[in-house]
């Protein structure tokens, strides 16, 4: 497999894996586009331009038109949006390749936003943060963030909120898409059978009246330490029994990003063991690693009983607390993520993500060079690691009642 990557003049990000042999392919379109460009009066933008891009553009009149050439390519569409990024993912045949991605760049640099289609598009936006105030999860999660995250732009929600929708209209909405929808703001990331050339020719087409080569500035700001080591209540529903130990992670030195995602599979692991199996006081346990531009939250969490709480938390305090990492641990944390790498690279939708999101900074990082990086970590580097997270840095517990 060839993996090419080139940056325009004008800042636009190309990476292509080459893949013959395979009939599917896919693009990966990443717009650096998120929550945490947002303030509350116009929270949800994002989202709402990545739904509204499927109404209508220059050539497709409509969301109908739009639909029907999805359906006649045979397009399987993977579209979110979240704090930093719009990621437009699109599966389809290879052979059909250069028309996918005329039609892909058609509808998101040529749009059209008619009021009538925002107005219906803010509606369904406006069902799914309906549904949302019913999910217990998103509920106590709702709840840490404004503790966790209090003061930075990582409190608003990309889904939005009916307040922020409603105040927000048409010249709002173009106005933010021209700023953010430009050629340095965007990766466009290939894996299929066609070249790198051809596929680079048909970008630099689109892209070529684009001058705005402005740089979005990601903003500045840190989560606050928890000194005090306190205990957070968050009442959700009576039947809802869950625990959260929140732990910051800076990124501070090239690799820790590597640390943390190791970190996350040795503690998951540990704690199934020691939670689920051992005491058989858990009904799940998991560990999660969130991760932004410079740092990552990693996400220790557990449902419980509610006469197992006191329990549930004094073991995941000490576990964490007390983690110390065996050669085996560490090494069976490698294998499993060598083994998601591989699967990545067997599915191109897969691949195609991976490498926008690891080109979205300009430095391209390939899988084997990801594998080559996580094979250096020593035992006595990820030891220190881990005890300047889990120790040093004192976790934030929420826990329900």
């Amino acid at each position: 497999m060839k993996i090419k990557s080139q940056k325009l003049d004008n800042g636009l990000k190309i990476v292509c894996a080459e893949t013959h042999g395979l009939n599917k392919a896919s693009f990966t379109i990443l717009v650096k586009a998120g929550s945490v460009y947002e303030n509350k009066n116009n929270n949800g933008i994002f989202h709402l331009i990545e739904h509204c891009v499927f109404g209508g553009s220059k050539k497709y009149s409509s969301g109908d038109d739009i639909e029907r050439k999805l359906n006649d390519l045979n397009i399987i569409d993977n579209v979110t949006t979240d704090e930093e990024f719009t990621k437009y993912n699109f599966s389809f045949h290879a052979k059909d390749s250069l028309e996918v991605l005329d039609f892909l760049l058609e509808i998101l640099l040529n749009s059209i936003f008619d009021s009538c289609n925002i107005k219906k598009e803010k509606e369904i936006i406006s069902e799914e943060i309906k549904a949302d105030k019913n999910n217990n999860y998103t509920i106590f999660y709702s709840k840490a963030n404004e503790i966790l995250c209090k003061n930075t732009p990582l409190l608003f929600d990309s889904i939005g909120t009916k307040f922020s929708l409603d105040k927000l209209d048409k010249d709002d909405v173009i106005k933010i898409y021209e700023k953010y929808y430009i050629s340095n703001n965007i990766v466009v990331s290939y894996v299929g059978s066609f070249e790198f050339d051809k596929i680079l020719k048909k970008l630099e087409e689109y892209f070529l009246e684009d001058k705005n080569t402005k740089l979005i500035k990601y903003p500045k700001f840190k989560l606050v330490e928890n000194k005090n080591n306190e205990r957070h209540l968050i009442k959700v529903s009576d039947n809802f029994n869950f625990i959260s130990l929140s732990f910051p992670v800076n990124y501070s030195r090239e690799g820790d990003e590597d640390l943390a995602y190791l970190l996350k599979f040795i503690l998951d692991e540990k704690l199934k063991k020691v939670l689920i199996l051992k005491e058989k006081i858990s009904y799940d346990a998991k560990v999660n690693l969130i991760e932004f531009n410079n740092f990552g939250i990693l996400d220790v969490n557990s449902s419980f009983s509610k006469i197992n709480k006191e329990k549930v938390i004094k073991v995941l305090e000490k576990e964490s607390s007390n983690l110390i990492i065996t050669k085996e641990e560490m090494n069976d944390a490698k294998n499993k993520i060598f083994s998601i790498i591989d699967f990545t690279l067997d599915d191109p939708a897969d691949l195609s993500e991976y490498l926008a999101y690891n080109f979205s900074d300009g430095k391209l990082r390939t899988p084997e060079q990801e594998k080559k990086d996580l094979e250096k970590i020593t035992l006595l580097k990820m030891n220190n690691f881990a005890k300047k997270v889990l120790f040093k840095n004192k976790g934030y517990l929420f826990f329900s009642d």
